[in-house]
């Protein structure tokens, strides 16, 4: 819920951390989230989002309150929220290395927080899904 965002945006606020991580949750097929999430409220839901994973990498919408593109720029705020903040600025620039701040740059999450496409985040899952199957 965009309440829960925003709270959680202000606890990263007052956060004494020196990095943080945000992560979208993906419970993924035959994990017991998955289940509990999916196959218990709808069992023809869960089939079709179980082929939907495997055959077309799709990985289920777990919040019917917020869009991807919603959950997305959500991140972004939350990391916004956090890194920008002078301490920490300050803290991480002052080790900071060149070889780092390139390999920083070229994190394909680094340039999808830059992105305006919220499907960028999708194609690197099938993308790495892809890699992995090539391997």
């Amino acid at each position: 819920k965009e309440e829960d965002a925003k709270k959680t945006i202000d606890f990263i606020k007052k956060c004494n951390f020196d990095r943080i991580q945000v992560a979208t949750y993906s419970p993924y097929p035959g994990s017991e989230d998955f289940d509990n999430l999916f196959k218990k409220e709808n069992p023809k839901e869960y089939k079709k989002l179980l082929h939907d994973y495997l055959y077309q990498g799709e990985i289920p919408k777990i919040t019917k309150y917020l869009s991807y593109p919603q959950i997305h720029n959500y991140q972004k705020k939350m990391l916004n929220a956090f890194y920008f903040r002078p301490r920490v600025m300050l803290s991480m620039l002052k080790n900071l290395k060149m070889s780092q701040l390139k390999a920083i740059l070229s994190h394909p999450f680094i340039k999808r927080w830059f992105s305006t496409k919220h499907d960028d985040y999708l194609e690197d899952i099938k993308g790495w899904q892809n890699a992995k199957k090539e391997n």
